[in-house]
């Protein structure tokens, strides 16, 4: 409704706006020029010659303008003060490598740091955060002791909560929820020399929270705890001799993993029902287990096993860079 009427507004200002010059060519050249460059001035003159209906039809589009702008800033504040600021010309759509899912809202991160014992990613609007994921691990401390942390629904000890906030409108309070547990993540940091520390990660929550995340970013400042553990990695490290290189060994023909088309698999599933499959994220991860079944939403379900208990794993097609496939030589 806003931008219909602020749409409507500025077309009825733009045609009346003409409508008025070329009803103003009898005038004098003074009043032409008036009517040409301040067109709104018009609208306060009743006796000068001015027509009647061309300022009617503009003061009725500038009226229109004004009620769907204050429409539009007691809806949607964020996009009244982008559109206000003018970021929607001046500044480019910011590429990510971060998306995911908050709540049901589309989630694209720009800011990604750690802040105490918080693992925090956030996205942005004209200085203002419209949603947020956090990975606390004040509930989960000894996981703070490597750079790759992983956990999966069936895992026992320590779980990270992870807060959830986003932004449902002006006139309503931000949501906000607290997960504890039983979820799937993936992170792994990387230091590099130069002192930043790169970020991979796959976390996906159960079905009924709507929230995943996967991609990889650039921590704005590597935390201390993460700097300890490089340290303490660093002075365990012990010079190895190199082997003797061993006699190679003849072999009888391995089984090996063959590529399948994405598509195939997740239209004629029944095709590889039970096949052991490799996949291979967009960040790089590599996950193996049998193909369970493709859900209605087109999700790729495999299970894997882990001791006495099995765990399957849904991933979407978008996550997908390749699909690989266990055959035997016949």
């Amino acid at each position: 409704m806003d931008a219909l009427l602020i749409l409507s507004g500025i077309f009825l200002a733009c045609a009346a706006w003409v409508w008025l010059v070329v009803q103003s060519r009898h005038l004098s050249i003074g009043l032409v020029l008036l009517a040409l460059t301040f067109p709104l001035v018009t609208l306060l003159m009743r006796d000068r010659g001015f027509a009647f209906w061309p300022r009617l039809t503009l003061c009725i589009g500038c009226l229109a303008i004004a009620l769907g702008l204050g429409l539009l800033h007691q809806q949607q504040p964020e996009r009244y003060a982008m559109l206000m600021s003018g970021d929607w010309i001046a500044a480019p759509a910011q590429q990510t490598t971060l998306h995911g899912e908050v709540a049901g809202q589309t989630f694209a991160p720009q800011r990604v740091y750690w802040r105490d014992d918080e693992l925090i990613f956030e996205e942005t609007s004209a200085e203002r955060v419209r949603r947020s994921l956090a990975i606390r691990f004040s509930s989960a401390p000894s996981l703070l002791s490597a750079t790759s942390i992983e956990r999966i629904p069936t895992d026992a000890g320590e779980w990270p909560h992870v807060r959830l906030r986003w932004h449902q409108g002006a006139l309503t309070s931000p949501g906000l929820r607290l997960v504890t547990g039983e979820y799937s993540l993936d992170l792994d940091l990387d230091p590099e020399i130069n002192g930043t520390t790169a970020l991979q990660i796959q976390l996906h929550l159960p079905t009924a929270q709507q929230t995943w995340l996967v991609g990889t970013a650039v921590l704005e400042e590597t935390p201390a705890w993460l700097v300890d553990v490089v340290s303490r990695k660093a002075a365990r490290k012990e010079p190895t001799m190199p082997s003797a290189p061993s006699a190679k060994v003849a072999t009888a023909p391995q089984p090996a993993w063959h590529p399948l088309s994405l598509l195939t698999v997740v239209e004629e599933p029944d095709l590889f029902r039970g096949t052991l499959l490799r996949l291979t994220t967009l960040t790089g991860r590599v996950h193996e287990g049998r193909l369970q079944n493709v859900s209605a939403d087109k999700r790729l379900i495999i299970s894997q096993a882990h001791g006495a208990n099995q765990v399957e794993l849904h991933f979407r097609p978008l996550e997908i860079d390749r699909v690989e496939g266990f055959f035997a030589p016949k």
